[in-house]
């Protein structure tokens, strides 16, 4: 049973734990700054907008408000295995491709109506905000970081399709990116590639494999 409340304003005399955040990004703040009025810890979504990130963050400090930010990705069993078997001090590259059709992104909204569709929180940024914390916790810090972005599809939003990442991390790793919003095809794929080890992960098949100098290790599958 949910319990649906019709005045926000009665959040605190109901005596909830914890709230969700999980509107569109624009709304964050203000869900925010609610519930570090009524000393409500809150879980929020990841935010794609610069100026209110730093806010939420800024107020939420100040207040000493419970806040957890979403960083799923990084908690994956998936990304903790890749943690495992993808050393320290790995030395090398990796492609990663992370791909699936704009129009397939809330296929019960009009397109135009899901924020993805907006120039401030679009898709590759949404990709990217997901994907580049789990190669933190594996790579280690971004040195560097160039972006391209393109559009393949006919459409009047004035949003990129396929970004095309380069990414330099202190460790002296590199690593290509190529975030996708036009495949009919769902893809999530991984190639780590040293002088000692390639590591091949497709997350959408269930896939992990490690080999080494012809020796084979699955993994997952």
């Amino acid at each position: 049973h949910i319990e649906l409340l019709d005045d926000l304003g009665d959040i605190k005399k109901n005596n909830f734990d914890l709230v969700i955040i999980s509107t569109p990004p624009r709304h964050h703040l203000l869900y925010v700054k609610m519930c570090v009025a009524q000393k409500l810890p809150f879980f929020c979504e990841f935010n794609l907008l610069t100026d209110q990130t730093r806010e939420i963050a800024k107020i939420t400090k100040q207040s000493k408000v419970l806040g957890i930010p979403s960083n799923t990705e990084i908690y994956d069993s998936d990304i903790c295995r890749l943690k495992k078997y993808i050393s320290s001090n790995f030395s090398g590259y990796f492609i990663f491709h992370f791909g699936q059709n704009m129009y397939d992104w809330h296929p019960w909204q009009k397109p135009g109506e899901h924020f993805i569709f907006s120039t401030r929180t679009d898709g590759i940024r949404e990709m990217l905000r997901s994907e580049l914390p789990w190669m933190t916790k594996i790579f280690g810090k971004i040195k560097n970081i160039k972006t391209d972005k393109k559009r393949f599809l006919k459409h009047n939003f004035k949003v990129p399709d396929v970004g095309f990442v380069k990414l330099e991390f202190a460790s002296g790793v590199f690593g290509i990116m190529i975030i996708d919003l036009i495949s009919p095809e769902a893809i999530k794929r991984l190639s780590v590639v040293s002088a000692l080890q390639t590591v091949y992960w497709d997350y959408g098949n269930n896939i992990l494999e490690i080999n080494k100098k012809g020796k084979k290790k699955i993994v997952v599958n």
